[in-house]
């Protein structure tokens, strides 16, 4: 009977643990995931604008995205098609390709990384963005990100939402909004919730390994406040 119960009390202590291990798993993994929300709030997409770029970008929500990690891809050709501030607001505007791709660490999180060229400053503009936030399901994913800077010294804040469709061999309905949050009273950049929306013009962006290519060079550069809000600067 002793060793029945010494047996008894060695199968509880093992499997404690292993509920304890278990728990412990299943919190990490839903720690990972804490970048997942069920949909874009109003400090990133204001209410006063919210139904006006829901007509122009997809706006997807749920807690179960797409994992768009390591699927690198090119909206070309990338095109602004509205622009909130113009008297023509529809007219197109063609950009340069745009290249994105998206990563995940424990220490920055869901990053955004993208490469553009810029034809005023001529060399290949990249950015990255740590700490993004995702909603969606299914195919369908709306990532968004806050960036704040101070051109010409003022305080100003603007948000992006990228949002399309996965598919086999790219993304379909690519679609990107930039927004103006906060100027501080800034006299060069427009009025606060004007916005920008861009796409790519075929409605389609097909995979591209650029962001691991041996032949891309990532040089060290600092955006300058001025060029992360060039969108909304009066001209």
């Amino acid at each position: 009977m002793e060793k029945l119960s010494k047996s008894v009390i060695w199968i509880l202590g093992i499997s404690l643990l292993i509920g304890i291990f278990a728990t412990s798993c299943k919190k990490k993994k839903e720690d990972n995931n804490d970048y997942i929300t069920e949909s874009i709030p109003s400090s990133v997409l204001p209410d006063a604008i919210r139904e006006n770029v829901a007509e122009l970008i997809p706006l997807y929500f749920g807690t179960t995205p797409p994992d768009l990690t390591n699927k690198d891809f090119v909206s070309s050709p990338h095109v602004m098609f509205y622009n909130s501030n113009s008297s023509n607001p529809d007219s197109v505007v063609y950009h340069s390709d745009r290249y994105i791709a998206f990563r995940y660490s424990e220490s920055n999180g869901l990053t955004y990384y993208s490469r553009q060229w810029d034809d005023v400053e001529q060399t290949d503009i990249y950015e990255s963005v740590a700490n993004l936030n995702v909603t969606g399901s299914d195919n369908n994913f709306s990532y968004y990100y806050l960036t704040i800077g101070y051109p010409d010294g003022l305080y100003a804040e603007q948000s992006t939402i990228i949002s399309g469709t996965l598919g086999d061999d790219g993304v379909y309905n690519f679609h990107v909004a930039v927004i103006l949050l906060e100027t501080s009273g800034n006299p060069n950049l427009e009025p606060v919730n004007s916005y920008r929306v861009l796409k790519d013009e075929d409605g389609f962006s097909q995979f591209e390994n650029w962001l691991n290519s041996k032949s891309v060079v990532k040089p060290s550069q600092d955006i300058s406040d001025e060029t992360i809000f060039k969108l909304f600067r009066k001209n």
